[in-house]
């Protein structure tokens, strides 16, 4: 393979994965992941006092808080109050939900320009098997790094969360107060469902490309 068509194939393969990760986080970034958690039998109560309308409501206000688009999203949770007219965040929580919109917003713009490197490979590339190629080789990699990701999950969730959050967050301003609003509007086991399901999603999308690529001959 020729050195420019063999950098368009590394191009969209290392597009696939942010591609895929961005639109199943788009997904998840609603209200809705809250609520169908919370309906799920065995689901952890509040821990603190917090009636079923009033949980699923201040979970929407955050969960609108990281969604970047919303430009009135962490005034929302600012001004929030519990239904005894308590403020329900305080300055620690809202400060950590402005990280994790930040963290939100970098991974739908990578997702966004990794779509736009695979859409404008897909307009301008004439020979359709560089194409192929490209989106074959990202998905293996998806596949490997997210069936990892999975398994380290599995294997210890508690340590997989704590390096995530190493990661993308400063310090301990992630470790928030066990019996704060946050957490127990979002407990562990929250986040253990929805990066399972973030997985799937993922794993799914790449199986449809394999699937659509298979199905696609192989002409010029």
């Amino acid at each position: 393979m020729a050195l420019a068509p063999r950098a368009v194939v590394v191009a969209i393969a290392l597009a696939v994965g942010p591609a895929l990760t961005g639109t199943a986080l788009l997904v998840l970034v609603h209200p809705w992941t809250a609520d169908a958690a919370y309906a799920l039998p065995g689901f952890p109560e509040p821990r603190i006092a917090l009636d079923g309308d009033e949980r699923s409501h201040l979970a929407a206000i955050g969960i609108h808080a990281i969604q970047p688009w919303r430009s009135d999203g962490i005034e929302s949770m600012r001004a929030a109050t519990r239904e005894d007219g308590s403020r329900a965040f305080d300055g620690e929580e809202l400060r950590h939900f402005e990280d994790v919109r930040t963290v939100v917003l970098v991974f739908l713009l990578a997702g966004a320009v990794s779509l736009a490197v695979i859409g404008a490979a897909a307009v301008l590339v004439r020979d359709r098997a560089v194409l192929r190629r490209g989106l074959i080789a990202g998905t293996r990699v998806t596949f490997a790094l997210f069936a990892v990701l999975g398994a380290l999950m599995l294997i210890g969730f508690d340590a997989f969360f704590d390096a995530f959050h190493g990661i993308f967050f400063e310090g301990d301003t992630w470790q928030l107060p066990y019996l704060g609003t946050v957490r127990s509007l979002y407990p562990d086991a929250l986040w253990a469902i929805m990066g399972g399901v973030m997985v799937v999603l993922v794993l799914a999308q790449a199986a449809a490309i394999v699937v659509a690529m298979r199905r696609t001959p192989n002409d010029r």
